[in-house]
């Protein structure tokens, strides 16, 4: 910005300052003033930087030379933040009153009743011929989004401040450096223990089979890619060498069509049918034969009011109060009720499964890494048998920060709820000035921890 563009911009507002005073003084336009001569300050233009709550000391010595402005003006030396060629601030300015001014104001007060805005903090000058020296003493409070930028002494000798700017003097470069958000968090150490690591897995085979029969006909339906899920479910347990099974059992579900005691020792035979199936097409089947457990139990009538709430049926509602009244009761109790529906052709032709479900339920024990050197090789080569207290120490031993980073980010990918992971890993990425993603790794954490609580488990 050059002075003549410098020279026509509006420095202070005036809240509350009459219009009175300004046409009392229409001659403030026309004060005389040394052009030759500037204002300097001490310090000279120095960094200026704020504190975290936005603000600065601003302690200046201003110095005016001699002959600067005329016995008959009023001198405004006025502090002005710019960013770039605008003005972003003002601040309390320093007047100084010439005698000949000061005298004028006081008659106006006396004989027109017009105040002084700056009666109270203007200085009274004797002698405008000798060099002055000013204290400037203020905090000085920037804008929010304000980051760098100068402060300029501005100075105008028009007797309001207001008119015009004849000389500007620079202060000092501000610039307020970005205040990166911190999470204030606190490593998380880890102490190792051994400890089982037993592990378990669950999965539904939907099965057809001939009324009232419990031989299983691969060739009904999709009995075969049912059963072949469930060995690609098991058989990978028993083939690794790190894992034991240690129990396995086949639930058959009985219907709620028809009697329940008639329907219950059914479903137990489809169940043992489908074990049979299992161990002829796993390895050692007559060892898993040992610890291979079947049974059965009601599914109830639950399904077919789910399958009636998807498919938007109105009756639905029906259903729903019987099973609600009847609670406490077995499958025949409520089943008795609903036969008596007007309605139960259209659940029995709509909603009633023709497949008959067989739960099947799993656990096996994977084998304890216990050495450092065991840890570290095995984790490079089967990250998925580590336990969370494993990856833990993995991560305590890593050799570098970079690993450590990589450790915890396995961890999360296993084990999303890891408070220590989650801890750690925001510390690593914030150290890397990745304080969004650090804090994007501690939400998802606390988010794994709300999902899995007890309170929205059973909801």
């Amino acid at each position: 910005m050059d002075d003549r563009m410098k020279l026509k911009i509006v420095y202070l507002a005036i809240v509350g300052a009459g219009l009175a005073l300004i046409v009392a003084m229409s001659s403030c336009s026309n004060q005389s003033m040394a052009s030759d001569k500037k204002i300097t300050c001490t310090p000279d233009s120095f960094m200026l930087m704020p504190d975290s709550s936005n603000q600065a000391a601003l302690n200046l010595q201003v110095h005016i030379p001699k002959h600067y402005f005329s016995k008959r003006s009023r001198l405004f030396v006025i502090p002005v933040l710019t960013d770039s060629d605008s003005i972003v601030a003002k601040y309390k300015p320093i007047v100084l009153d010439a005698p000949i001014y000061r005298r004028k104001m006081e008659r106006k007060w006396v004989l027109d009743s017009i105040a002084d805005p700056y009666d109270s903090v203007a200085l009274r000058v004797t002698n405008t011929k000798v060099d002055l020296s000013v204290l400037y003493n203020d905090t000085i409070t920037l804008p929010a989004n304000f980051h760098k930028g100068s402060l300029v002494a501005v100075a105008s000798a028009d007797g309001c401040g207001e008119c015009r700017a004849i000389s500007h003097t620079k202060i000092a470069d501000v610039f307020r450096p970005e205040i990166k958000k911190q999470l204030h968090l606190n490593w998380m150490m880890h102490t190792f223990e051994i400890k089982p690591k037993i592990r378990e897995g669950k999965g539904v085979a939907r099965l057809e089979f001939v009324i009232n029969k419990y031989d299983i006909n691969l060739k009904m339906s999709n009995n075969q890619a049912e059963l072949d899920h469930m060995l690609s479910d098991i058989a990978p347990v028993l083939s690794d060498s790190l894992a034991t099974l240690t129990s396995l059992g086949i639930y058959g579900l009985a219907s709620a069509d028809g009697p329940l005691k008639f329907n219950t020792p059914l479903s137990r035979n489809r169940a043992n049918s489908a074990l049979k199936w299992l161990l002829a097409h796993i390895e050692n089947g007559d060892k898993v034969k040992k610890i291979a457990r079947i049974g059965s139990r009601p599914e109830g009538w639950q399904p077919v009011l789910n399958a009636m709430v998807a498919a938007g049926d109105a009756d639905s509602t029906l259903v729903k109060n019987i099973l609600t009244r009847y609670a406490n009761f077995n499958d025949d109790v409520q089943e008795r009720y609903i036969r008596r529906l007007p309605i139960w052709n259209s659940i029995k032709k709509k909603y009633l499964q023709k497949s008959r479900s067989v739960e099947y339920t799993y656990t096996y024990i994977i084998k304890n890494f216990t050495t450092d050197e065991e840890m570290l090789q095995m984790y490079e080569l089967r990250p998925d048998a580590f336990s969370e207290d494993e990856f833990l120490h993995v991560a305590q031993i890593a050799e570098s920060a970079e690993k450590q980073k990589q450790v915890y980010e396995t961890t999360l990918k296993y084990y999303p709820m890891s408070k220590i992971a989650a801890n750690n890993l925001a510390i690593l990425l914030e150290n890397e000035g990745k304080v969004d993603e650090a804090e994007e790794i501690l939400n998802r954490q606390k988010a794994e921890e709300t999902k899995n609580s007890p309170k929205a488990l059973s909801e």
